[in-house]
């Protein structure tokens, strides 16, 4: 099984031996509609960040508190969404959720007030540069659609088809319809009279693309829909970055970025830096003017966006003589998310040290102050170690577990947590019992539309072709009941000497046997393979696979195929990994783009300071990769337009950058974080 780009890459390539010790020290057309004299809330909340939000207030009011007779109605018929499940959910009032890695603005629930919009022509302030607008919203007596309006501060227009599914999917008998992907779902409506009834209910996603170069001035909804009632609760575009990879399709691409672009990249300089006790392998994610980091020192760490130091949370070391690396602290991207409308921060961490206490945790701290809010045991150190990162879906957490090093393989799973309290709902494990392998050191990514989860898995276990092995596989979990879905183990005969999936499955569409945007997930092997299977079927195999490395070895540090997570800029997939041959050319690492439906490259880009270990980072315009001690940003072209060497001795950069709201951000295993603006 692969140890994360640190662990068992440094070990079977016997490279930075002293690594571990080194770093260790350092239903009705007016349904219940309120006009915006009558709302007693009048405007809707306007988001602490981009976009400014004002404008017609809300006239609707659909969602109430369990077991209180109410005037929320938000279908006509006396049917309303549950608050306490829409909390429970990650959706508490005036909260501010996150779904596929953008962040709105919750509505805040009071009995007897309007908390969203039905569509009749109401205009919304909103001023935003962002190249899209995303939409919070549902329909009732549905699915609704009608034609919306952008004015841009020219004064010029733009107009766009808003639709929202129906919020019961038609009691459970309908798919979301096309453009929507759920951001929430309840188990229960509740009624006027203060009941509920067992009906599921959703909230959906969508967006619209913005012409580019121009500022958004409004946004006027719909007056008329096709059939039943059109509703918004929220309206965002920001650009932070809140989890590993950006978002639950992991397609490590921040489509929101507006004041980067390939046109200024060139001019990133160095801002600010920080050096820390222990080296990094995890990827920074900011939100609200605050970036957040681990380091193998054991630390997790909080600095503003301009590097002023905020907190430090101590979360333990693991300390293993027999593995390679021996020491390692906090190696687990942080997941951004609420608690009771706390803003908190999920990570990975425990250890063998006095902290952790023999115990791996998943830890839920306060954003705001560093203080442990829970932890759960998910492992036992120093077998197991938290090399893999958190993912938030619909009110829980869910984390992959593998061992330290090999040293000794322990039995992969996937546990799922909830949000708010950090109690165990279920654990899918990927070998039998007494088997041990399968482990998941890369990142599991979700289908928000199924509720399958996807993960990759390391190591082939001893108990191979016994039912219930999944090592060397890419696997899908059912999230509601944590139960087998669906999987693809990699052939016997295909398997080099260490057959690790290490890298995030990356959901992507392409059209396949004539039909267009298939649902896919594609996931690269030390094999230097790029395997793409259709999300319903993957027992059938790959619908195609493409070359982005090397076959060479099982060693990736040392050039050997590829556990980099790809990008999806919804047109182009990329890919990197390690040594090739592009045109006669040897590289010691390279990106290819590839058509998302065929794998064919449309483009190659040849390294020659090391290979890419890390995921690509992606921004309109920019794909920006890591090879050795270097940073290099390139165009959608494969053109290279920046570059930046660390060149502090040691340096290696197993993690991916991260861009949000105009900065970079840089960590190195020589304990380096660099800032990056114009």
């Amino acid at each position: 099984m692969r140890q994360s780009a640190i662990k068992r890459l440094l070990a079977l390539c016997g490279i930075i031996l002293a690594l571990g010790s080194s770093l260790g020290a350092g239903m009705a057309q007016a349904a219940s509609l309120r006009g915006p004299g009558n709302s007693t809330t009048g405007n809707p909340p306007t988001k602490a960040t981009n976009p400014a939000i004002s404008g017609a207030g809300y006239n609707n009011e659909g969602i109430s508190n369990d077991g209180a007779t109410t005037t929320a109605n938000f279908d006509g018929a006396g049917f309303d969404y549950s608050n306490n499940a829409l909390a429970a959910a990650g959706f508490a009032s005036a909260s501010v959720p996150d779904s596929n890695g953008l962040s709105y603005q919750w509505p805040t629930v009071t009995a007897g007030a309007s908390d969203n919009w039905v569509a009749s022509g109401q205009t919304i302030n909103i001023t935003t540069n962002s190249p899209s607008l995303s939409f919070l919203g549902s329909a009732t007596n549905g699915p609704s659609s009608g034609t919306a309006t952008i004015t841009y501060t020219d004064n010029s227009t733009q107009t766009f088809t808003l639709a929202f599914s129906d919020w019961t999917l038609n009691a459970g008998k309908a798919s979301p319809i096309a453009g929507n992907t759920t951001a929430v779902t309840t188990a229960y409506r509740n009624t006027t009279s203060g009941g509920n009834q067992a009906v599921k209910t959703h909230i959906f996603a969508t967006s619209v693309s913005l012409t580019a170069g121009k500022t958004v001035q409004k946004v006027t909804l719909p007056s008329t829909v096709n059939q039943g009632s059109l509703h918004v609760f929220a309206i965002t575009a920001e650009s932070d970055w809140t989890q590993y990879v950006h978002d639950l399709a992991a397609t490590d691409d921040n489509k929101a970025e507006t004041t980067l672009t390939a046109a200024n990249f060139p001019n990133l300089k160095q801002k600010w830096t920080q050096s820390v006790g222990g080296g990094m392998s995890d990827q920074a994610i900011e939100i609200n003017n605050t970036v957040y980091w681990g380091s193998w020192d054991g630390y997790f760490h909080a600095f503003t966006t301009t590097g002023s130091h905020l907190w430090d949370t101590q979360l333990g070391v693991t300390t293993d003589n027999s593995c390679n690396p021996t020491k390692v602290g906090v190696a687990s991207t942080a997941a951004f998310g609420y608690i009771n409308g706390t803003p908190t921060v999920f990570v990975g961490g425990g250890g063998n040290d006095a902290v952790g206490g023999g115990n791996v945790y998943i830890y839920a701290l306060n954003a705001n102050t560093g203080a442990i809010t829970w932890k759960t045991v998910v492992g036992m150190a120093p077998q197991d170690f938290a090399w893999s990162s958190p993912i938030i879906f619909n009110g829980n957490v869910y984390y992959g577990m593998s061992s330290f090093g090999d040293c000794p393989l322990t039995r992969g799973r996937v546990v799922k947590l909830s949000e708010t309290s950090g109690a165990i709902g279920g654990t899918f494990y990927t070998e039998p019992a007494g088997c041990t392998a399968g482990g998941i050191w890369g990142t599991p990514t979700i289908d928000t539309t199924t509720g399958l989860l996807y993960t990759a898995t390391g190591t082939q276990s001893s108990c191979q072709g016994q039912a219930g092995d999944y090592g060397a596989a890419l696997l899908a979990v059912n999230t509601a009941n944590m139960t087998y879905a669906d999987s693809w183990q990699l052939p016997v005969n295909q398997q080099i000497g260490d057959a690790d999936f290490g890298s995030a499955p990356t959901l992507f569409t392409g059209t396949i046997g004539g039909v267009a945007n298939t649902p896919l997930v594609g996931v690269a092997n030390k094999d230097g393979q790029f395997y793409t299977f259709k999300r319903s079927a993957l027992h059938n195999g790959p619908v195609w696979q493409a070359t982005v490395a090397g076959n060479t070895g099982s060693c990736p540090q040392c050039g050997n195929g590829s556990i980099a997570p790809a990008v999806w800029d919804g047109t182009t997939l990329y890919a990197a990994g390690g040594a090739i041959s592009i045109n006669g050319t040897n590289c010691k690492g390279s990106v290819a783009a590839l058509d998302p439906s065929t794998g064919a490259y449309k483009w190659q880009h040849c390294f020659n300071d090391g290979p890419v270990l890390a995921s690509l980072t992606a921004i309109p315009g920019v794909i920006v990769a890591t090879q050795g001690a270097w940073i290099v940003g390139m165009n959608t072209s494969g053109t290279s337009i920046f570059h930046y060497q660390d060149t502090t001795a040691g340096a290696t950069y197993y993690s991916p950058v991260t861009i949000a709201n105009g900065r970079m951000y840089a960590m190195n295993l020589d304990g380096n974080l660099v800032a990056f603006g114009l």
